[in-house]
This record gives structure tokens, sequence and C-alpha cells, in this order.
């Protein structure tokens, strides 16, 4: 006989218990990461779409300015060649009044009155042609409202109106629409209205003097600036032929260099599966030769040097 012992009772269901809530708690984590992911991904996007639609404004409004710096040109070329055009008729004027005074004076000497006469006449062609020329010409660049220079500056007021306001909202919103459509994006009001008044037409007695003394440097040539120009020209062709021998040198031996850098680093073998580095090979005729390449190329980049400086001493001279 056996003795009695207590009974054992089988249990179950516990770590069911445990695995589902374990379960729970890991489904719980993963909901919480993908919707953490979520926030901070359209958190980023939003960040990059406002940085994108901030760039892009600025990026309108520097390229309005760049425009108006480029018709502020073409309006000072314009008066200049009003001014040359002016100076075209009184120069076909003073010409005519020169020959018909030569033609009057001609009567004392008969054998060059036919020759002064025909020189007379081609000169007042010449100054009615002039003269119909400019009139054309003063008429398309100056008149008013129509002429070249209103047109440009009508469209720097454009331009500059199309630089705040809607039309640079409607930039930044496409910009942050292309980045996400369910953005959107709109550039805050400036209550001191500073961009306004950031450029402005000139108006002002002063502000027209300025823009006439503009004018005038740009028709009559500056001695200091005609003089540096002189000096550039003198330097530019020893300059082009010298880089152009440099550039003939290394065409001619860029190929051999390119050899014999192949030699000295792939010429020598390395075992399959050896960790040890190739150790590299080369004779003493090649090492001879790629010396005297590297020699060449130091003495190459040395004489471009020497002439940069030398132009840019010869036209620092005459502007001191």
């Amino acid at each position: 006989m056996q003795p009695r012992g207590p009974r054992r009772v089988r249990q179950g269901g516990q770590s069911l218990l445990i695995a589902l809530g374990l379960l729970f708690a890991g489904a719980l984590a993963m909901v919480v990461m993908f919707s953490a992911a979520q926030v901070a991904a359209t958190k980023q996007r939003l960040t990059d779409s406002a940085d994108a639609a901030a760039w892009s404004a600025a990026l309108w409004r520097a390229r309005v300015l760049n425009y108006h710096a480029y018709s502020n040109r073409a309006i000072v070329a314009n008066e200049v060649a009003i001014a040359q055009a002016v100076t075209l008729v009184a120069w076909s004027r003073y010409f005519e009044s020169l020959t018909r005074n030569a033609a009057q004076f001609s009567t004392l000497l008969p054998v060059a009155e036919p020759v002064l006469t025909s020189v007379a006449q081609a000169a007042a062609l010449a100054r009615e042609s002039a003269e119909l020329a400019a009139h054309i010409e003063i008429a398309a660049r100056g008149a008013e409202a129509v002429g070249y220079k209103d047109i440009l500056q009508t469209s720097q007021e454009i331009l500059h109106l199309a630089s705040q306001g809607f039309a640079l909202n409607m930039v930044t919103a496409e910009v942050a629409r292309a980045n996400d459509p369910a953005f959107f994006a709109w550039v805050l009001p400036d209550p001191s209205a500073e961009w306004l008044r950031f450029t402005h037409r000139a108006e002002s007695v002063e502000e027209r003097n300025r823009l006439a003394n503009v004018v005038r440097a740009s028709a009559i040539p500056d001695a200091g600036r005609a003089a540096a120009m002189q000096a550039w020209i003198e330097w530019s062709p020893a300059a082009l032929a010298s880089m152009e021998r440099r550039r003939a040198e290394v065409r001619a031996t860029c190929i051999e260099e390119i050899e014999l850098m192949r030699r000295q680093f792939g010429g020598a073998g390395q075992a399959v599966g050896s960790d040890a580095p190739a150790v590299m090979t080369v004779d003493g005729d090649q090492a001879k030769r790629m010396s005297e390449l590297f020699e060449m190329r130091a003495r190459q980049q040395k004489e471009g040097l020497e002439q940069a400086v030398a132009g840019r001493d010869a036209i620092e001279a005459v502007l001191s």
C-alpha cells in the first residue's frame, strides 16, 4: 500500500491572461509610437514647408530688386541714347553750317565751288536725316506714358506691388501646397510699410541731379577708368597667350601623366583574400618623369599667379 499524500490539482489560464496583457501593452505602445512618428513627421514637413515658403518669398523680393537694378541701368542707357541723339543733331547742324560757309567762300575759288556746293548739299541732307531719326528716337524713348522709359518705370512699380500683399501670399501658398496639399501659408502684413518705402521714384531735385550725374558718368568716359581699360587691353593678350600655352602643355602631357599614375598605383598585385596593402612599384625612369611632370604643374601654377598679379598691379598703378 502506498501512503496517501496531498492530491495535486492541475491549474490553467494564468499564463494566457499575462500574455493577453503583454499583447495589449505592446499594441498600445506600437500605436503610441506610430502616432508620435506621424506627429513628428508632420511637424518636420510643416517646418520644411514654412522654411521653403519664407525662402521663396524672400527670393521673389530679391528678384524684384534685381529687376529694379537692371531696369535702372536700362533707364540710364535710355537717357544716354537720347543725349547722343541730340548731340548727333547738333554735330550735323554744325557740319552743315561749316560746309555752307565754305560753299559761300568758294566764289573766291571757282574751281572748288562745285565740290564744296555738293558737300554742302550732302551735309544738309545728312542734317535732315539726323533730325528725323533723332525725332523718332526721342519720341519713342521719352514719350509720356508710352515711351521706353515710362514703360520701364511702370514695370518697376508693377513688380514692386507684386512683391507684397496678395501676390506674395500666392507665392507662399503655392510653395506650401506643393509640399503638402493640406498646408497653407501667407505673409504677415507689415504695419510699418518699410518695404513700400524701400524703393521710390526719383522725384526731388537732389535725386534727379544724382540720376543726371550717373547719366553723365555713363556718357563721358572717366580718365582713370579709360586708363585702366587700356592697361587691361595691353595686359590681356600676353596673359591669354600664356594661358593658352599652359593649356596646350597640360593637354600634351595629361595622358602620359595618367598612364604613369596608373602604373604606379595599379602595377603591384595583391593576393586574393589578403589584407596586406598593395606595394607601389615604380622604376627610376618613371619616377623621374613623374617628378618632371609635377615640377611642370607647379611652374604653370606659379606663372598663372604671376600673370594675375601683374595684371592687377598694372590696373592699380593707373588708378592710384
